[in-house]
């Protein structure tokens, strides 16, 4: 008997002690487990958003990294810069959280939403806290010029809206340490759309 998509999906996941690769399509859902690749169909009319902060998505001739990236307002549309609107209501969720918990308020950042507005781009290319150039996500740092202390990096895509992506963030465990993290005093904030689809991400440093 063929088990529902939702228990396939879940097995996977479950058994995958380090996931080295996570696609999906229309049609189906793809992953790389030890060098092993399995692809689940997906039936018409499904659905999923991806949320990674340690999973990875990279093209056959890029190495994947090992390990977790440690943990503005850009607004950008078909590569020109647009509206901040949904960068201002990205920023004012994190606060919101970070109200509730007790932590200072962050500022936004132009310094780091142009850092972000940079991995926006990449992460359309490479779905990884790993760069298309095989480096760390924080090297963007030292290539403007950026000194932190502490530094964190959230990515998603998928999500149509700042609400979306934050209820997403914030319902993983990774992502949401880093928009409470205690170290942090700013952030910057980029979403880049390729064909319809909005690519996010934060980054935060002291």
């Amino acid at each position: 008997m063929r088990k529902p998509l939702k228990k396939t999906v879940s097995a996977f996941l479950a058994a995958a002690a380090a996931v080295s690769a996570l696609a999906v399509n229309s049609s189906a859902l793809k992953l790389c487990i030890g060098g092993k690749c399995y692809e689940i169909p997906l039936q018409s009319g499904n659905c999923i958003n991806l949320t990674v902060p340690c999973f990875r998505w990279y093209s056959p001739a890029a190495k994947p990294e090992t390990g977790t990236a440690s943990p503005g307002a850009v607004i950008q549309t078909g590569g020109e810069t647009s509206s901040e609107g949904e960068a201002a209501e990205v920023l004012a969720i994190v606060n919101s959280e970070r109200e509730n918990a007790g932590l200072p308020l962050l500022t936004m950042s132009a310094q780091l939403s142009e850092l972000a507005a940079i991995r926006a781009k990449e992460i359309v290319e490479l779905f990884s806290h790993t760069r298309p150039d095989g480096t760390s996500c924080f090297s963007v740092f030292g290539e403007k010029g950026v000194t932190y202390r502490y530094a964190g990096e959230n990515i998603a895509y998928g999500q149509t809206s700042a609400a979306a992506v934050m209820k997403a963030w914030m319902g993983s465990s990774g992502h949401r340490a880093n928009i409470l993290g205690k170290n942090f005093r700013k952030i910057g904030i980029a979403c880049h759309i390729v064909n319809g689809r909005k690519y996010w991400v934060q980054i935060f440093s002291d």
